[in-house]
């Protein structure tokens, strides 16, 4: 939803000065608190991505993979996300996986225990289950 999307050039300027950052292999992950009730979330692509078809797709991963994560984050935060160029080809599964474990390292995972079972499963937990279905 739009309301969770960081716009101004000033919110992006305040995480980049005063937040955290996580790196990954695909991207750089950076977080601050915000004053607000709800996260919101920025995504950087810069040109050295690829082309606009790859940088739309990166997006789009990107942005449904916080929305799929966005009930299990805590809340008050602004994120954003810097994709580097490796991040092309990567598939949705993998990219939610990563973002994840990222902000499982981070500390800003909700406990799943206080909640009780977990109703969705993403990236290597999914795979890890088809397994041993299989």
């Amino acid at each position: 939803q739009r309301q969770f999307r960081l716009c101004r050039a000033a919110d992006f300027a305040h995480v980049r000065a005063d937040g955290r950052f996580y790196q990954h292999g695909w991207f750089v992950l950076r977080f601050s608190k915000n004053e607000l009730e709800h996260n919101r979330y920025g995504i950087i692509v810069s040109r050295r991505v690829g082309g606009a078809v790859q940088r739309n797709r990166v997006r789009r991963l990107v942005r449904e993979s916080f929305r799929c994560l966005h009930s299990q984050m805590l809340s008050g935060y602004d994120f954003t996300l810097t994709a580097r160029p490796t991040i092309v080809g990567q598939s949705f599964h993998r990219i939610c996986a990563a973002i994840e474990a990222i902000c499982a390292q981070a500390n800003l995972m909700v406990d799943q225990r206080e909640e009780g079972p977990q109703t969705e499963v993403v990236g290597a937990q999914a795979a890890a289950l088809l397994q041993k279905i299989h």
